[in-house]
């Protein structure tokens, strides 16, 4: 099993993770190109956590199974009989965790002399926005074969985000800083967690097995 798990994360590293990193620091570029470094005000540190950090684990999690959405990579994995489910949990895993550890560093150069409780916090809400918006472009990937709906419908759901009226509650709105719940940050992950566990299914009946 651990040899098993070993040989994919040298495959990962070796094809499939540079576009997600590249992706980090691009949406980091930019923010720094805007933004720069140092103490920011609770605007522009909202406008950062918000709207620029989730970006990189959109793009990360709609690709998810883009890889083996070429025939050829399908046929061999159905030759050789491959645990899709462990492919892409080991995927999703090594993804979350490089953009969080950009994201984390990022952040703690924006938020000088704030706890670490407080850069925890920050982290969690941005990578729940990403995964949330990035689970629901997967799920319509896994249904529709089509990475173009999946990511249109993606950057869709993210700019609405910006049109939502700041004063009202809704379940939909994502942006709420600086009221940020850690109960609802936990919930958008349950809701994340089942979402992709659904996607692999869906995706794995309708084009590998």
């Amino acid at each position: 099993m651990l040899s098993k798990v070993s040989c994919q994360l040298k495959i990962e590293f070796k094809h499939n993770l540079l576009p997600s990193i590249l992706a980090s620091f691009i949406m980091i570029g930019i923010a720094y190109f805007i933004f720069g470094l140092g103490k920011l005000d609770g605007n522009s540190q909202a406008l950062v956590i918000e709207r620029f950090l989730p970006f990189p684990g959109i793009f990360s999690i709609v690709t998810l199974f883009y890889t083996e959405h070429q025939s050829p990579i399908k046929d061999i994995l159905r030759i050789r009989q491959s645990k899709l489910e462990l492919i892409y949990l080991l995927r999703f895993t090594l993804r979350l965790i490089i953009w969080s550890i950009i994201s984390y560093i990022y952040n703690s150069l924006l938020t000088e002399g704030q706890s670490l409780s407080e850069l925890i916090v920050f982290l969690l809400h941005s990578l729940s926005i990403g995964i949330f918006i990035g689970i629901i472009g997967l799920f319509l990937f896994s249904c529709t074969n089509n990475i173009s709906i999946a990511f249109l419908c993606s950057v869709g759901l993210m700019l609405a985000q910006w049109f939502l009226p700041k004063n009202k509650p809704s379940l939909l709105k994502l942006f709420t800083m600086p009221n940020i719940s850690i109960n609802r940050i936990f919930l958008i992950f349950a809701f994340s967690l089942v979402l992709l566990v659904l996607s692999i299914i869906i995706w794995k009946r309708k084009n590998i097995d």
